[in-house]
């Protein structure tokens, strides 16, 4: 009798500490139609980044949605895709890393990752669907601009360019 008690006591304290996240889903964040082009050639002892500066947008989203920055809790990754506008194949990569950061001269690092995906190596095709973090892009996405940096580790030298566009959505939580 006294077995079961040791195996319930556990059981019913996961259940009262994991309770489910009780915030509302406000609206969405959308940054569509990022293009860039990955260049034949570049070896795969390095990664490459893709960086640019992108405006956040955040007063749109605050007076679309009727909302003040007070109310928003947290700011996380929802969806990405990477896409090829030329039918390319995009099998030589092996993983990609897509960090958003301070506007500012400093690269991203790794705790800025907000989506990702690894081990794409030959079964890739020409769409990508990258994975979202936990990461709570609050802090950077509230502000005016951000950094956007995409990295990829290639299994292989780029056999040829590929042109490619980005999306990525995040949804703002109260």
């Amino acid at each position: 009798m006294i077995k079961n008690y040791w195996l319930i006591f556990p059981a019913a304290l996961l259940m009262i500490t994991c309770q489910r996240d009780t915030g509302q889903r406000l609206f969405e964040m959308v940054y569509p139609n990022t293009q860039f082009t990955i260049p034949a050639g570049l070896s795969a002892s390095l990664p490459r980044a893709f960086e640019q500066r992108v405006s956040s947008n955040i007063d749109f989203y605050l007076s679309e949605n009727l909302v003040d920055t007070v109310s928003i809790r947290a700011i996380n990754p929802y969806s990405a895709t990477m896409r090829s506008l030329d039918n390319e194949d995009y099998d030589y990569i092996r993983e990609i890393s897509v960090r958003v950061c301070p506007d500012g001269p400093e690269p991203c690092t790794l705790a800025d990752e907000v989506f990702y995906i690894d081990n794409i190596v030959n079964r890739a095709g020409r769409e990508v669907r990258l994975l979202p973090t936990l990461k709570n892009a609050r802090p950077i996405l509230l502000e005016p601009r951000f950094k956007l940096e995409i990295l990829f580790y290639f299994a292989y030298t780029t056999p040829y360019a590929v042109d490619s566009q980005f999306d990525m959505v995040f949804e703002v939580i109260e």
